[in-house]
Protein backbone atom coordinates (compact mmCIF):
# COMPACT_ATOMS: atom_id res chain seq x y z
CA UNK A 1 0.00 0.00 0.00
CA UNK A 2 2.39 2.11 0.75
CA UNK A 3 4.22 2.15 -2.94
CA UNK A 4 1.38 4.22 -3.88
CA UNK A 5 2.86 7.13 -2.19
CA UNK A 6 6.31 7.29 -3.13
CA UNK A 7 7.18 10.63 -4.61
CA UNK A 8 10.23 12.18 -4.71
CA UNK A 9 10.87 15.36 -2.89
CA UNK A 10 12.20 18.45 -4.18
CA UNK A 11 14.51 20.49 -2.89
CA UNK A 12 13.25 22.92 -0.36
CA UNK A 13 13.70 26.98 -0.36
CA UNK A 14 13.53 28.12 3.13
CA UNK A 15 13.31 31.85 3.41
CA UNK A 16 15.72 34.14 4.97
CA UNK A 17 15.72 34.48 8.79
CA UNK A 18 12.83 37.07 10.42
CA UNK A 19 13.13 39.24 13.61
CA UNK A 20 11.61 41.15 16.13
CA UNK A 21 11.02 44.62 14.20
CA UNK A 22 8.13 47.10 12.96
CA UNK A 23 6.69 45.96 9.75
CA UNK A 24 3.58 46.20 7.24
CA UNK A 25 0.46 44.99 8.12
CA UNK A 26 -2.45 43.21 5.96
CA UNK A 27 -6.22 43.73 7.35
CA UNK A 28 -9.44 41.93 6.89
CA UNK A 29 -12.65 41.64 8.12
CA UNK A 30 -12.59 38.96 11.18
CA UNK A 31 -16.09 37.08 11.37
CA UNK A 32 -16.37 38.12 14.84
CA UNK A 33 -17.16 42.32 13.53
CA UNK A 34 -13.51 43.02 14.06
CA UNK A 35 -10.63 44.14 12.02
CA UNK A 36 -8.01 41.06 12.24
CA UNK A 37 -4.42 41.94 10.63
CA UNK A 38 -4.17 38.47 8.99
CA UNK A 39 -0.13 38.17 9.40
CA UNK A 40 2.25 37.85 12.18
CA UNK A 41 2.15 41.92 12.29
CA UNK A 42 -0.12 40.99 15.31
CA UNK A 43 -1.90 38.71 17.12
CA UNK A 44 -5.43 39.59 16.83
CA UNK A 45 -8.02 37.73 18.54
CA UNK A 46 -12.18 38.21 18.24
CA UNK A 47 -12.14 41.22 16.14
CA UNK A 48 -10.26 43.11 19.22
CA UNK A 49 -6.17 43.91 18.91
CA UNK A 50 -3.68 44.95 21.30
CA UNK A 51 0.03 45.60 20.54
CA UNK A 52 2.63 43.39 21.88
CA UNK A 53 5.07 46.12 21.45
CA UNK A 54 8.36 42.66 19.86
CA UNK A 55 11.16 44.79 21.78
CA UNK A 56 14.50 43.07 20.83
CA UNK A 57 14.23 40.95 24.35
CA UNK A 58 10.70 39.91 22.99
CA UNK A 59 9.54 39.03 26.00
CA UNK A 60 5.89 37.07 26.81
CA UNK A 61 2.77 38.54 28.05
CA UNK A 62 2.80 37.84 31.28
CA UNK A 63 -0.98 37.21 31.18
CA UNK A 64 -3.40 35.84 29.28
CA UNK A 65 -5.22 38.80 28.83
CA UNK A 66 -2.64 40.54 27.19
CA UNK A 67 -3.22 38.05 24.39
CA UNK A 68 -6.95 39.22 24.36
CA UNK A 69 -6.43 42.60 23.11
CA UNK A 70 -8.01 45.76 24.49
CA UNK A 71 -9.31 48.64 23.08
CA UNK A 72 -10.18 48.81 19.18
CA UNK A 73 -8.38 49.80 16.46
CA UNK A 74 -9.89 50.22 12.64
CA UNK A 75 -9.00 48.15 9.60
CA UNK A 76 -5.80 49.06 8.07
CA UNK A 77 -4.10 49.89 11.41
CA UNK A 78 -0.45 49.39 11.66
CA UNK A 79 1.04 46.85 14.26
CA UNK A 80 3.94 45.82 15.22
CA UNK A 81 5.43 42.06 14.31
CA UNK A 82 5.56 39.34 16.68
CA UNK A 83 8.42 37.59 17.73
CA UNK A 84 9.56 36.06 14.45
CA UNK A 85 11.81 33.56 13.21
CA UNK A 86 14.05 30.45 14.49
CA UNK A 87 14.74 30.53 17.63
CA UNK A 88 18.74 29.73 18.43
CA UNK A 89 17.82 27.10 21.01
CA UNK A 90 14.58 25.96 20.26
CA UNK A 91 12.89 24.92 17.37
CA UNK A 92 8.94 25.36 17.04
CA UNK A 93 6.97 23.81 14.79
CA UNK A 94 2.84 22.93 14.77
CA UNK A 95 0.78 20.27 14.05
CA UNK A 96 -1.03 22.01 10.39
CA UNK A 97 -5.05 21.33 11.08
CA UNK A 98 -4.82 22.83 14.81
CA UNK A 99 -4.58 26.04 11.99
CA UNK A 100 -6.63 25.23 9.11
CA UNK A 101 -8.33 22.36 7.67
CA UNK A 102 -6.78 23.66 4.44
CA UNK A 103 -3.41 22.90 3.74
CA UNK A 104 -2.02 25.74 1.70
CA UNK A 105 -3.54 28.69 4.37
CA UNK A 106 -2.10 26.25 7.40
CA UNK A 107 1.37 26.00 5.45
CA UNK A 108 0.88 29.73 4.67
CA UNK A 109 0.41 31.22 8.24
CA UNK A 110 3.25 28.59 9.35
CA UNK A 111 5.72 30.60 7.25
CA UNK A 112 4.13 33.96 7.79
CA UNK A 113 4.44 33.24 11.72
CA UNK A 114 8.01 32.10 11.47
CA UNK A 115 7.94 28.79 11.64
CA UNK A 116 9.71 26.21 9.45
CA UNK A 117 8.26 23.16 11.09
CA UNK A 118 4.52 21.36 10.42
CA UNK A 119 3.56 18.15 10.88
CA UNK A 120 0.89 16.13 9.62
CA UNK A 121 -2.24 14.66 11.15
CA UNK A 122 -5.64 15.93 9.33
CA UNK A 123 -5.84 17.59 6.08
CA UNK A 124 -8.98 18.25 3.99
CA UNK A 125 -11.07 17.00 7.39
CA UNK A 126 -9.43 13.26 6.77
CA UNK A 127 -6.74 11.81 8.32
CA UNK A 128 -3.81 11.66 6.78
CA UNK A 129 -4.02 7.99 5.89
CA UNK A 130 -6.94 8.19 4.52
CA UNK A 131 -5.21 10.79 1.41
CA UNK A 132 -5.92 9.17 -2.05
CA UNK A 133 -2.70 9.09 -3.79
CA UNK A 134 -3.78 12.04 -5.99
CA UNK A 135 -4.45 13.88 -2.79
CA UNK A 136 -1.20 13.21 -1.16
CA UNK A 137 0.48 14.09 -4.26
CA UNK A 138 -0.81 17.69 -3.88
CA UNK A 139 0.18 17.04 0.02
CA UNK A 140 3.30 16.90 -1.28
CA UNK A 141 3.45 19.81 -3.83
CA UNK A 142 2.15 22.47 -1.33
CA UNK A 143 4.72 21.17 1.55
CA UNK A 144 7.52 21.66 -0.91
CA UNK A 145 6.11 24.86 -2.17
CA UNK A 146 6.22 26.35 1.38
CA UNK A 147 9.75 25.55 1.94
CA UNK A 148 8.64 23.53 5.53
CA UNK A 149 10.11 20.80 7.01
CA UNK A 150 7.75 17.81 8.02
CA UNK A 151 8.42 16.85 11.60
CA UNK A 152 5.93 13.61 11.56
CA UNK A 153 3.78 11.95 10.69
CA UNK A 154 0.53 12.13 13.16
CA UNK A 155 -1.21 9.55 13.08
CA UNK A 156 -3.85 7.24 15.18
CA UNK A 157 -1.85 3.80 14.86
CA UNK A 158 -2.61 1.57 18.46
CA UNK A 159 -5.81 4.30 18.84
CA UNK A 160 -7.45 1.39 18.83
CA UNK A 161 -8.55 -2.01 21.19
CA UNK A 162 -5.90 -4.15 22.24
CA UNK A 163 -8.14 -6.94 21.40
CA UNK A 164 -9.32 -6.01 17.96
CA UNK A 165 -13.02 -5.90 18.93
CA UNK A 166 -14.23 -2.29 17.41
CA UNK A 167 -16.04 -0.35 20.38
CA UNK A 168 -17.10 3.41 20.68
CA UNK A 169 -14.56 5.43 22.55
CA UNK A 170 -14.47 9.09 23.37
CA UNK A 171 -11.14 9.46 21.47
CA UNK A 172 -10.34 12.25 19.04
CA UNK A 173 -8.33 11.25 15.54
CA UNK A 174 -9.44 7.66 15.68
CA UNK A 175 -8.95 5.73 12.20
CA UNK A 176 -11.79 3.36 12.09
CA UNK A 177 -12.07 -0.29 9.97
CA UNK A 178 -8.57 -1.16 11.36
CA UNK A 179 -9.20 -2.25 14.73
CA UNK A 180 -7.34 -5.17 14.48
CA UNK A 181 -3.55 -5.56 15.59
CA UNK A 182 -2.72 -6.76 11.97
CA UNK A 183 -4.60 -4.24 10.50
CA UNK A 184 -2.72 -1.80 12.59
CA UNK A 185 0.50 -3.08 11.62
CA UNK A 186 -0.98 -2.11 7.47
CA UNK A 187 -1.00 1.21 8.77
CA UNK A 188 2.49 1.82 9.61
CA UNK A 189 3.14 0.35 6.33
CA UNK A 190 1.25 2.79 4.66
CA UNK A 191 2.79 6.07 6.91
CA UNK A 192 6.16 4.91 6.41
CA UNK A 193 5.53 5.82 2.70
CA UNK A 194 3.47 8.67 3.41
CA UNK A 195 6.58 9.74 6.14
CA UNK A 196 9.70 8.93 3.45
CA UNK A 197 8.14 10.76 0.59
CA UNK A 198 8.09 13.71 2.77
CA UNK A 199 11.59 13.65 4.51
CA UNK A 200 10.67 12.37 7.51
CA UNK A 201 11.06 9.04 9.50
CA UNK A 202 9.19 9.40 12.10
CA UNK A 203 5.28 8.27 12.97
CA UNK A 204 3.56 9.19 16.20
CA UNK A 205 1.69 5.79 17.71
CA UNK A 206 -0.48 5.38 20.96
CA UNK A 207 -0.67 2.81 23.32
CA UNK A 208 -4.17 1.06 22.28
CA UNK A 209 -7.40 2.14 24.72
CA UNK A 210 -7.28 2.90 28.22
CA UNK A 211 -7.89 -0.33 30.79
CA UNK A 212 -7.32 -0.90 34.53
CA UNK A 213 -3.52 -0.37 34.80
CA UNK A 214 -1.64 -3.51 35.61
CA UNK A 215 2.10 -5.23 35.34
CA UNK A 216 1.06 -7.82 32.98
CA UNK A 217 -1.30 -5.22 30.63
CA UNK A 218 2.31 -3.25 30.49
CA UNK A 219 4.16 -6.06 29.59
CA UNK A 220 1.44 -7.19 26.61
CA UNK A 221 1.75 -3.28 25.19
CA UNK A 222 5.36 -3.48 25.20
CA UNK A 223 5.63 -6.88 23.27
CA UNK A 224 3.14 -5.26 20.58
CA UNK A 225 4.72 -2.56 20.30
CA UNK A 226 8.43 -3.86 19.81
CA UNK A 227 6.85 -5.63 17.04
CA UNK A 228 5.58 -2.59 15.57
CA UNK A 229 9.23 -1.53 16.01
CA UNK A 230 10.70 -4.65 14.53
CA UNK A 231 8.60 -3.37 11.51
CA UNK A 232 9.91 -0.19 11.65
CA UNK A 233 13.37 -1.30 11.32
CA UNK A 234 12.44 -3.05 8.07
CA UNK A 235 10.63 0.52 6.54
CA UNK A 236 13.60 2.31 7.89
CA UNK A 237 11.11 4.80 9.58
CA UNK A 238 10.99 5.45 13.89
CA UNK A 239 8.13 5.17 16.09
CA UNK A 240 7.23 7.88 18.34
CA UNK A 241 4.83 6.83 21.53
CA UNK A 242 2.51 9.79 22.87
CA UNK A 243 1.05 9.62 26.52
CA UNK A 244 -2.43 10.15 25.84
CA UNK A 245 -5.30 10.29 28.26
CA UNK A 246 -7.58 7.91 26.72
CA UNK A 247 -4.94 5.23 26.03
CA UNK A 248 -3.27 2.76 28.61
CA UNK A 249 0.17 5.57 28.73
CA UNK A 250 -1.31 8.54 29.74
CA UNK A 251 1.13 10.21 32.12
CA UNK A 252 4.74 10.59 32.50
CA UNK A 253 5.07 7.80 34.95
CA UNK A 254 3.32 5.47 33.02
CA UNK A 255 5.30 6.37 30.05
CA UNK A 256 8.46 5.66 31.86
CA UNK A 257 7.32 1.86 32.96
CA UNK A 258 6.70 1.26 29.31
CA UNK A 259 9.40 2.18 28.44
CA UNK A 260 11.55 0.35 31.26
CA UNK A 261 10.02 -2.88 29.91
CA UNK A 262 10.24 -2.03 25.96
CA UNK A 263 14.23 -1.55 26.80
CA UNK A 264 14.37 -4.58 28.89
CA UNK A 265 13.09 -7.06 26.52
CA UNK A 266 13.23 -5.54 22.86
CA UNK A 267 16.75 -6.67 21.16
CA UNK A 268 19.03 -3.78 21.48
CA UNK A 269 18.69 -2.70 17.24
CA UNK A 270 15.10 -2.01 17.84
CA UNK A 271 15.83 0.80 20.55
CA UNK A 272 16.97 3.14 17.54
CA UNK A 273 12.75 2.12 15.83
CA UNK A 274 10.87 3.14 19.13
CA UNK A 275 11.39 6.35 21.87
CA UNK A 276 8.72 8.46 23.47
CA UNK A 277 6.84 11.04 22.53
CA UNK A 278 6.42 13.27 26.01
CA UNK A 279 3.34 15.36 26.30
CA UNK A 280 3.44 17.33 29.15
CA UNK A 281 0.04 18.36 28.60
CA UNK A 282 -1.32 15.35 28.14
CA UNK A 283 -0.25 14.01 31.23
CA UNK A 284 -2.03 16.87 33.18
CA UNK A 285 -5.01 15.83 31.38
CA UNK A 286 -4.51 12.04 33.29
CA UNK A 287 -4.15 13.29 36.27
CA UNK A 288 -0.29 13.82 36.49
CA UNK A 289 -0.64 17.19 38.85
CA UNK A 290 2.66 18.05 38.29
CA UNK A 291 3.85 16.79 34.86
CA UNK A 292 7.25 18.55 35.49
CA UNK A 293 8.91 18.14 37.17
CA UNK A 294 7.42 14.77 38.63
CA UNK A 295 6.64 13.30 35.76
CA UNK A 296 9.36 13.93 33.66
CA UNK A 297 11.20 12.69 36.14
CA UNK A 298 10.35 9.01 35.66
CA UNK A 299 11.04 9.22 32.05
CA UNK A 300 14.52 8.63 30.67
CA UNK A 301 15.54 11.29 28.89
CA UNK A 302 17.44 9.78 26.26
CA UNK A 303 14.61 7.92 24.89
CA UNK A 304 12.54 10.98 24.33
CA UNK A 305 12.68 11.71 20.16
CA UNK A 306 9.58 13.90 19.98
CA UNK A 307 8.23 16.49 22.09
CA UNK A 308 4.07 18.12 21.65
CA UNK A 309 3.15 21.10 23.76
CA UNK A 310 -0.29 22.08 25.19
CA UNK A 311 -0.90 23.84 28.49
CA UNK A 312 -4.35 23.86 30.43
CA UNK A 313 -5.95 26.04 33.36
CA UNK A 314 -7.73 24.66 36.22
CA UNK A 315 -10.97 25.92 37.38
CA UNK A 316 -12.84 26.41 40.85
CA UNK A 317 -14.63 22.57 39.95
CA UNK A 318 -10.98 21.36 38.98
CA UNK A 319 -12.24 21.29 35.51
CA UNK A 320 -9.24 21.32 33.06
CA UNK A 321 -9.07 23.47 29.72
CA UNK A 322 -6.55 24.26 27.09
CA UNK A 323 -4.60 27.37 27.12
CA UNK A 324 -1.64 29.02 25.97
CA UNK A 325 1.37 27.82 26.56
CA UNK A 326 2.93 29.73 30.13
CA UNK A 327 -1.34 29.96 30.96
CA UNK A 328 -1.86 27.02 32.30
CA UNK A 329 -0.58 24.78 35.43
CA UNK A 330 2.91 23.65 33.52
CA UNK A 331 6.29 24.73 34.16
CA UNK A 332 6.88 24.94 30.60
CA UNK A 333 10.13 27.07 31.10
CA UNK A 334 11.83 25.00 33.50
CA UNK A 335 10.35 21.90 31.24
CA UNK A 336 12.57 23.31 28.24
CA UNK A 337 15.43 24.14 30.13
CA UNK A 338 15.77 20.91 31.91
CA UNK A 339 14.91 19.06 28.69
CA UNK A 340 17.74 20.93 26.85
CA UNK A 341 20.42 20.30 29.43
CA UNK A 342 19.50 16.55 28.97
CA UNK A 343 20.60 16.79 24.93
CA UNK A 344 16.77 17.14 23.23
CA UNK A 345 17.84 18.75 20.26
CA UNK A 346 14.33 17.70 17.93
CA UNK A 347 11.47 20.18 17.18
CA UNK A 348 8.84 21.46 19.89
CA UNK A 349 5.59 21.10 18.05
CA UNK A 350 2.54 22.89 18.77
CA UNK A 351 -0.87 21.04 19.77
CA UNK A 352 -2.41 23.52 21.88
CA UNK A 353 -6.33 22.17 21.27
CA UNK A 354 -7.17 25.83 22.26
CA UNK A 355 -10.14 26.95 20.27
CA UNK A 356 -12.08 29.45 22.92
CA UNK A 357 -15.27 30.93 22.36
CA UNK A 358 -15.10 34.31 20.21
CA UNK A 359 -12.29 33.51 18.51
CA UNK A 360 -12.08 31.72 15.18
CA UNK A 361 -9.47 28.91 14.74
CA UNK A 362 -6.45 31.18 13.39
CA UNK A 363 -6.59 33.54 16.09
CA UNK A 364 -6.71 30.60 18.76
CA UNK A 365 -3.44 29.23 16.58
CA UNK A 366 -1.88 32.66 16.61
CA UNK A 367 -2.88 33.92 20.22
CA UNK A 368 -0.65 30.19 20.61
CA UNK A 369 2.26 30.57 18.83
CA UNK A 370 2.82 34.11 20.30
CA UNK A 371 2.19 32.68 23.96
CA UNK A 372 4.96 29.61 23.04
CA UNK A 373 7.40 31.98 21.67
CA UNK A 374 7.53 34.28 24.70
CA UNK A 375 8.07 30.61 27.00
CA UNK A 376 10.88 29.71 24.79
CA UNK A 377 12.52 32.95 24.68
CA UNK A 378 12.25 32.70 28.10
CA UNK A 379 13.62 29.42 28.60
CA UNK A 380 16.58 29.92 26.29
CA UNK A 381 17.93 32.94 28.87
CA UNK A 382 19.89 31.43 31.61
CA UNK A 383 17.89 31.36 34.67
Amino acid sequence: MAQGFARRRGPSVLAGGLSCSVGRSHSVASASGGSVVNDIDSVALGGRQRIWNASPSCARPQSLAQLRFEGTEGVGQTVRRSTLGENKVFKLGIISDEISGDLDRACTLTRKWGMEHIELRTIWDQNILALSPEEFDRVGKIVDRHGLKVTAIASPIFKSPRDGVAREVAGDFQFRGHEGFEGQLELIRRAAGIAKSLGTDRIRIFTFWREPWSDALVEEVAGRLIQAAALARELGVVLAVENEPVCVVGTGRELGDLFRVIDRTAEPELRDRIGMLWDPGNAGHSGEETPYPDGYAALDPSRIIHLHLKDSAVDAEGRRSPAPLGHGTIDYVSQLRRIRADGYRGTLVLEPHYHPEGLTKEESALACVTAARGVIEEASRAP
